[in-house]
This record gives C-alpha cells, sequence and structure tokens, in this order.
C-alpha cells in the first residue's frame, strides 16, 4: 500500500482473473468438504489442501477485486478498513468466516494421520467430519458475503 505500488503488487494484477479463480476453487472446495463429511474423513488431505488454497484466493480476491465493492472506490484496497464502523463493521464476520474456514479445513488433514492409531480410529472420522462441516459452512457465510455485497454496492465495475 504504497504511491510507488506496481503491478507485481496484489491490488495491480489484472481483476477479471482472481474472482472467477476464487469461485471456481470455491466451489470445488465446498463440494470436496461435503464429500469429506459424508465418507466420514476420506479426501482429507486434499480438502486441507484446496482449504488452504482457497484462502490464499479469498485473501488475493478480498484485496484486489471485493474491497473495491465494500468501499465503493475503485482505488481503494485496504483489507482493514472495512473492520470499522462505517463499513458497518462487515470485516469480523468475513475474517471470522474465513479463518474458520481455513483452521476447520487444514484442521481435517492435520488429523487423518491420527486415525492410524487404535484407539483413535474410530473418534477421527467423527472429527474429520465436524471440522469439514464447519469448514464449509464458514467457507459458506464469507462467499455469501462477498456475493451480497457485490450485488447491493453502488460500484459497477465495467
Amino acid at each position: 500500500f504504497s504511491t510507488e505500488a506496481s503491478g507485481a503488487d496484489m491490488a495491480g494484477t489484472p481483476t477479471i482473473s482472481r474472482p472467477d479463480i476464487f469461485f471456481v476453487l470455491m466451489g470445488v472446495t465446498l463440494l470436496l468438504g461435503l464429500y469429506v463429511y459424508l465418507s466420514r474423513g476420506r479426501g482429507a488431505y486434499l480438502f486441507a489442501a484446496l482449504s488452504g488454497a482457497a484462502f490464499v484466493a479469498s485473501i488475493t480476491a478480498l484485496i484486489s477485486v471485493f474491497s473495491l465493492y465494500f468501499y465503493e472506490l475503485p482505488t481503494h484496497h485496504c483489507p482493514f478498513c472495512i473492520l470499522q464502523g462505517d463499513y458497518g463493521y462487515v470485516g469480523y464476520p468475513l475474517y471470522l468466516a474465513l479463518f474458520g474456514g481455513v483452521v476447520a479445513g487444514i484442521g481435517t488433514g492435520v488429523v487423518a494421520p491420527f486415525n492410524k492409531i487404535k484407539s483413535l480410529a474410530g473418534t477421527v472420522p467423527d472429527v474429520q467430519r465436524r471440522l469439514a462441516l464447519t469448514s464449509v459452512f464458514c467457507y459458506a457465510i464469507f462467499t455469501v458475503i462477498v456475493i451480497l455485497t457485490m450485488m447491493t454496492s453502488n460500484l459497477i465495475m465495467a
């Protein structure tokens, strides 16, 4: 965030690809999270990796594209101003959902190796299911907040 910013920073890269990447990656992550939930932990490692990738894509898209709709200014990219009262403190549920999604999503992969321990074999799939469902719920909330903001914003990006 400086006056000497070049085209190599997040706010300076082309905006058309990031929302597409975000929505595709988030959709795949949500679907895989539901699969992990329904299959009692299968695919946990892939879901953990996708959760991390979805987090990076979310932060990048938030700074470079979605923040414009929150602020209704084509030049304001600060990821912290949405925490202020001028913007209805929307940053708090937004970041809580985002961080909850990534922590729970990565957690499904972190607990997976413990499934090989006999005494934990019955417990780990249940923990993975809860973590996967929590992650899906959190990421869905984040996505809904972003979509609603884009739909109701007065900013029109041509």
